[in-house]
């Protein structure tokens, strides 16, 4: 008996240990794969030749880096408002099965990049960014890099997609846009755009390391997808209870409205134009009722932003600058989990809804608007929230 208790004890001492998280036996790895694609900014909107990342165990993410040359002599060229990231008309990035990720036009994945709680720096605030006005022999020359993020949390390596089969590609397609939507007055020689684009990823673990402790293969939750789609709705001048309906079915990460005139062309008055207050309204619950003033101070808490400037003598928010905020641009993040701002998150902010929720946007506008609301949702392969949990 004591022999069997004996052997007994020895087999749970040798018990594998568990597998060292993903992130332990990974590296990121961030490679350029021959990309890169020249386009004099067209008059009519072009697409460009597909971008096929090349398989390399897990894709996070893509960068995309725009740099146009202006050619000037004596025009005093100077860019639209969405400019000069509106340079891409579309930005669409698909899975194997061509179904759209992330479907948006490239202010919007600036805006993506600055408010999704990736941990990225304000694009506009990025050392690297530049854009050439005036009369200057350059005017109209722009320099940018965007992110197309796959990923949700670096720290677990959770949405990043497996990419090891190059028969069946993930696919980016960008459209460039006219030079009509991007300059408001464009350079007189023309301009012309190099797109290069490096896809950011994750080598395949080793089974195990050399004292024979074994590395997880994957991230947790693999094949957790996180979606960034556009929805539109009217807003007629006055009273409006707007239906919101995208990602509904999903748990919601992030929410970014942008209102802009009727035609929906133009943010110049999307910031007087909304309601103030605002009010959310969620299966019968009032869970945010607020004024923009209080909206614009959070979004300032959330994502750090300080530019300021001097109108009549007071201070007053710079809209559209670095570390601004964005006319027209109200942010409601559910990755708010971890610390008191967006991203790292633990995944237990996010909004669990079903389908048929009834999600409204209430509110008075001051004119007639159009509201798109771009919605970040994540879809866990198993179906079920909880899974997405980092600590369930």
């Amino acid at each position: 008996m004591a022999t069997n208790q004996t052997a007994a004890q020895g087999n749970a001492r040798q018990a594998p240990p568990p597998a060292a998280p993903f992130r332990v036996g990974t590296q990121n790895t961030t490679l350029t794969d021959g990309y890169t694609v020249t386009q004099t900014i067209p008059t009519t909107a072009t697409q460009l030749t597909p971008y096929n990342p090349s398989a390399n165990a897990f894709l996070k993410g893509i960068y995309i880096q725009a740099n146009c040359t202006g050619t000037n002599s004596s025009a005093t060229t100077a860019f639209n408002a969405d400019a000069p990231w509106n340079v891409f008309s579309q930005i669409s990035f698909n899975d194997t099965q061509g179904k759209p990720l992330l479907l948006v036009n490239g202010y919007e994945l600036m805006l993506i990049n600055k408010f999704g709680g990736y941990g990225l720096t304000d694009p506009r605030a990025n050392a690297t960014f530049t854009q050439t006005t005036g009369d200057h022999s350059a005017g109209g020359s722009f320099e940018f890099v965007l992110y197309v993020p796959l990923e949700l949390v670096s720290r677990d390596g959770i949405g990043s997609l497996p990419n090891k089969n190059q028969a069946s590609p993930f696919q980016l397609q960008l459209t460039v846009n006219t030079s009509a939507n991007i300059y408001s007055t464009a350079p007189d020689g023309g301009a012309s755009l190099v797109v290069t684009c490096l896809e950011d990823g994750y080598w395949q673990p080793q089974a195990a390391d050399a004292q024979g402790n074994p590395y997880s293969q994957n991230p947790p939750d693999v094949g957790a997808t996180q979606y960034w789609l556009r929805n539109s709705y009217n807003a007629a001048s006055g009273n409006n209870q707007i239906q919101l309906t995208g990602g509904l079915g999903f748990s919601l990460r992030n929410i970014i409205f942008e209102n802009y005139s009727v035609s929906g062309t133009s943010r110049a008055t999307g910031q007087t134009d909304w309601p103030d207050p605002a009010q959310l309204l969620y299966k019968g619950t009032n869970f945010k009722n607020m004024g923009k003033n209080v909206w614009d101070f959070l979004m300032c808490n959330w994502f750090g932003l300080t530019s300021t400037g001097t109108a009549s003598g007071a201070v007053t928010p710079t809209f559209d600058s670095a570390n601004g905020l964005e006319n027209g641009i109200f942010v409601l993040p559910f990755n708010i989990d971890f610390a008191e701002r967006p991203g790292a998150e633990l995944r237990n902010g996010y909004l669990v809804t079903q389908q048929a929720d009834q999600f409204a946007l209430i509110g008075s506008w001051s004119a007639a608007c159009t509201l798109y609301e771009l919605v970040n949702y994540v879809a866990s392969p198993d179906g079920n929230p909880n899974s997405l949990r980092a600590n369930r």
